[in-house]
């Protein structure tokens, strides 16, 4: 190889080693420095995570608290001390990480005294109310204020040195990424550089011509494929080659080209210039190109041009379509009516619409990047933080997909109601909640108008109707004297007239209080057989008015249901006059029932014209008339039937009907048929309960045995102290009478020996004695010490001694009743309505409510069907496998619907929307035998 090769390939080499080594220690430079700003983003949120995780376990102490303090479960209190442990290590760490910021350091100092702070007034709380059972007191509610709002402080800072942090990294990474294409752009120029050397030594070598045709061939398949289009022009700036994708792109063949000057060349002669540019070709199309110019030295060492444009047409119109999208996007948001607000995991408003600036008063940029709290009062601000916990920690929401009325807060103070609609997406891989706002205000001042409307028509109309009607029955009967014929018939035809209106106004009241939620259901247990025969009773007259039979087809159904008999009465009759009216004269109407698989079927049958199929649809919406002289030939409103489906939706049930034009109809409700109490079954003998009475005189002991016998028990009298004892001994008993005169002792005395006895130290004792003057006020007997139930007096007085058995029995074995319900709310309601009269046991997952049904002493389920870890009515399997034979009866008290396969295996169906706890806790006694509480 001659001097002047072996010097340029040397040249080259060295070049390309400067170059590569320094793009590396550049590469190595730009990553650490990226490698330091994402250290600090890090860095930013483990701070971030610390305060929260401060928070939380100061959160969780509480709450384990809270738990030890209504449950006294000791399990509680090992949460506390280990939310303690957390609580000290996590502060720690906070003041740790944030050494680098002196301001969150004294900020962090102060958060851990406050925390110790609180955490000491809880463990002092907790000290009190074992020693004493004092409850807790208000004192940590200020510290816990201050413990939130110095939180919010720091998270607040570190979100915005977050922001700074992000910001620096993202710089970083884009200079990084500067650096390498520099670096690239370096060696193409150094590459091209040693290729117009080599290509112009090669020439000067015919002995290396074979290898330089080689290297041609293969660059020119290089050329002609790669889709960005090349040209090499030469030092004129005429085109000396193209490639394909060159010629495609300006619309020329390479023939035409070749020596020629296209003219958008002079907008980026120099090299190193890049433009985007619009290309004209012959055809008169345009594509926009991105075109760069590269300064090459040829193979004469002139100065040449290597020109690359790139197609971008397709891009740009993407991006074009993208922006028109994003605009159309923004036109949309920005024209609903109501507001709508993107918030974060953790509460910041991510956007905030026009119509969301209209209804808060704020503009979007006062509340970007805020949490969302800001835009309501209490107690819905503090709720909201709740709502976003649990969801985040449980991945359940009783909140997301439903329309809740709260209040909101607007920019000067005000508060006024608005209904908010919470869903959930997933932007870029990040969750966020999408809420959608409504200001109600209008709504409810006109909600307001139109009960004062139907207040109106209840009294101003009800009223004089009422004062009408009956002065009209006044003299259709004569009470006024005789009426000639044709003011009698006058008169009929007035009181007929005010019949329909007083059934208008009260079909609209009802239909107003079903859409309000307000019509009221006294529910009970209702025969079959006398709702049906009510129903046919009274309506025989107004069906031989209209000259149609009414009667009841087949066999009375022995059935009950659980329901309101008045409302039931209200279905049927509707049902009724609506077939007697559409039957023709001599025609008959039946009433049917029948019972399958738990469910009660009546149906009310015609051989009237039938309804038309185009009327089907509607038939059961209000003021639906098939025909619009309905109304005047046959009487009628057109609500009945709209208020008949909610009533015989509310009892759990469904109306349907089957019909044929010109062949009559068929009108059927189902309903789910009452089951039997839970003491209907029979108790097995080895189980009745037993009493003993300790009573020395024979002709008492004869009494309370009868009285007893009466109120269910079996009793065993012992007239002595010792034989009272030696029955003790012998057996069980699940109450005792106790006469404190005995022949051979003092009953006092004997009742402290039955309670040191661990078999008996709960069992209820009813004393009754001839010393009551004496004994009333003696606090052994009338407190808890000794556990008296009750203190009667001789002689005895039966409901008296009742009443004190059933105490007894409250006392010793209350029912106990599995709520499957993963709402707390409800939970605690259930609770409190069942205080006095029931153990309520609360199981908020299927896998906790199958642990709890094991121990097989449940007395009644409350199953609720939507849980977090699946379907409710898949327990009902496990509740029929509890005691054998005899599993517990379930009610389903739940906001949604179910089908009718498995409501035989149901006592009770309740819909949380149409039914109130008092419903539930009366269905609850009535299936366990329970007395309501005194009020």
């Amino acid at each position: 190889m001659r001097t002047l090769e072996r010097a340029a390939v040397g040249l080259v080499g060295l070049a390309l080693i400067v170059i590569l080594t320094g793009s590396l220690l550049l590469a190595l430079w730009a990553q650490n420095a990226v490698g330091e700003r994402e250290a600090w983003v890090t860095h930013t949120y483990q701070v971030i995570d610390k305060i929260a995780g401060v928070r939380g376990a100061i959160t969780d102490a509480e709450t384990s608290a809270r738990g030890f303090i209504l449950n006294r479960d000791e399990r509680m209190l090992a949460v506390v001390d280990e939310s303690g442990r957390t609580l000290d290590r996590l502060s720690s760490e906070l003041i740790a990480l944030v050494a680098d910021n002196p301001l969150q350091v004294d900020n962090a100092r102060r958060l851990a005294g406050l925390a110790e702070q609180r955490r000491a007034i809880l463990m002092d709380t907790l000290a009190r109310f074992r020693a004493d059972g004092a409850m807790p007191t208000a004192r940590g509610i200020p510290v816990m204020g201050q413990i939130r709002a110095l939180s919010e402080t720091m998270r607040e800072a570190e979100l915005a040195l977050l922001a700074e942090r992000t910001a620096a990294a993202d710089l970083a990474r884009t200079e990084s990424l500067r650096i390498f294409i520099g670096a690239g752009g370096a060696m193409l120029l150094v590459l091209a550089g040693a290729f117009s050397l080599l290509k112009r030594e090669a020439k000067r070598r015919e002995q290396a011509e074979a290898t330089v045709h080689a290297s041609e061939r293969l660059m020119s398949i290089v050329f002609d494929t790669v889709q960005v289009g090349i040209a090499l022009t030469g030092p004129d700036g005429k085109l000396r080659r193209t490639n394909a994708s060159f010629n495609t792109l300006v619309g020329q063949d390479q023939a035409a080209l070749i020596g020629t000057r296209p003219a958008f060349f002079d907008q980026f002669a120099e090299a190193g210039l890049s433009r985007r540019l619009t290309i004209e070709r012959p055809d008169g199309t345009t594509r926009a190109v991105l075109a760069v110019a590269s300064g090459i030295v040829d193979e004469t060492g002139g100065a040449a041009r290597l020109k690359t444009i790139a197609d971008v047409t397709d891009l740009d119109h993407a991006q074009a379509e993208l922006a028109a999208s994003h605009q159309r996007l923004a036109a949309i948001n920005d024209s609903v009516l109501d507001g709508i607000i993107t918030i974060n995991p953790s509460g910041s408003i991510e956007s905030f619409n026009r119509a969301a600036e209209t209804v808060f008063g704020y503009p979007a940029a006062a509340v970007m990047r805020r949490n969302v709290r800001m835009l309501m009062p209490e107690p819905f601000a503090s709720a909201h933080d709740g709502y976003l916990e649990r969801y985040q920690a449980t991945g359940h929401s009783a909140i997301l997909g439903t329309v809740r009325e709260v209040e909101g807060l607007r920019a000067d103070g005000s508060i006024f109601p608005m209904e908010i609609a919470l869903t959930e997406t997933m932007l870029r891989g990040q969750r966020l909640f999408v809420a959608a706002v409504r200001d109600i205000t209008e709504k409810r001042a006109l909600e307001r108008v139109k009960n004062e409307f139907v207040s109106t028509v209840s009294h101003e109309l009800r009223t004089p109707l009422t004062s009408i009607s009956g002065a009209l029955a006044l003299m259709a009967k004569g009470t006024a004297g005789a009426l000639p014929e044709k003011a009698l018939s006058l008169v009929a035809i007035a009181r007929s007239n005010c019949d329909r209106l007083v059934r208008l106004i009260n079909d609209i009241l009802d239909l107003e209080r079903i859409e309000a939620g307000e019509l009221v259901f006294e529910f009970s247990s209702v025969p079959i057989r006398r709702l049906v025969e009510r129903a046919i009773g009274e309506n025989l007259d107004f069906a031989a008015k209209f000259q149609v039979t009414l009667a009841h087809e087949g066999e009375p159904l022995d059935a009950e249901v659980w329901g309101d008999e008045h409302r039931l009465l209200q279905v049927l009759t509707n049902l009724i006059s609506n077939a007697v009216k559409f039957s023709p004269a001599g025609g008959a109407v039946s009433v049917s029932t029948s019972r399958a698989d738990g469910t009660l079927h009546l149906a009310v049958s015609d051989r009237g014209r039938g309804i038309p199929d185009a009327f089907k649809p509607r038939i059961f919406q209000k003021f639906a008339q098939a025909d619009a002289t309905d109304s005047r030939q046959k009487g009628g409103t057109g609500l009945g039937l709209s208020i008949v489906k909610s009533i015989v939706e509310r009892h759990g049930g469904r109306i349907g009907f089957e019909s044929e034009w010109g062949v009559g109809s068929t009108f059927h409700v189902d309903l789910p048929e009452k089951r039997g109490r839970l003491t209907d079954t029979p108790t097995p003998e080895h189980g009745e309960k037993r009493v003993l009475i300790c009573e020395d005189d024979d002709d008492v002991a004869h009494i309370l045995r009868l009285q007893l016998a009466d109120a269910g028990y079996q009793s065993i009298r012992a007239a002595t102290a010792d034989e009272t004892m030696r029955l003790l001994d012998a057996g069980r008993f699940d109450a005792m009478t106790l006469d404190l005169a005995l022949p051979d002792g003092d009953g006092i005395d004997m009742l402290r020996r039955i309670r040191a006895d661990q078999r008996h130290a709960a069992m209820p004792v009813i004393v009754i004695s001839a010393w009551l003057d004496e004994k009333v006020e003696d606090p052994m007997l009338t407190g808890q010490v000794l556990g008296v139930v009750d203190w009667i007096g001789k002689p005895i007085e039966g409901d008296r001694l009742h009443l004190a058995l059933d105490l007894a029995r409250r006392r010793v074995g209350k029912p106990r009743v599995l709520h499957v319900e993963d709402d707390p709310d409800i939970v605690r309601l259930v609770e409190y309505a069942l205080r006095d009269e029931a153990d309520v046991i609360a199981a908020s997952s299927l896998a906790e409510a199958r642990r709890r049904l094991i121990g097989g002493d449940i007395d009644l389920v409350i199953l609720d069907v939507g849980l977090v870890d699946g379907n409710g009515l898949a327990l009902l399997d496990d509740v029929k496998n509890v005691k054998g034979m005899r599993s517990p009866p379930t009610v389903l008290f739940s906001a949604q619907e179910i089908g009718p396969d498995r409501r035989d295996e149901l006592v009770a169906v309740l819909i949380k929307s149409q039914s109130t706890i008092d419903q539930l806790a009366a269905v609850i006694r009535d299936h366990l035998d329970l007395r309501p509480p005194k009020s």
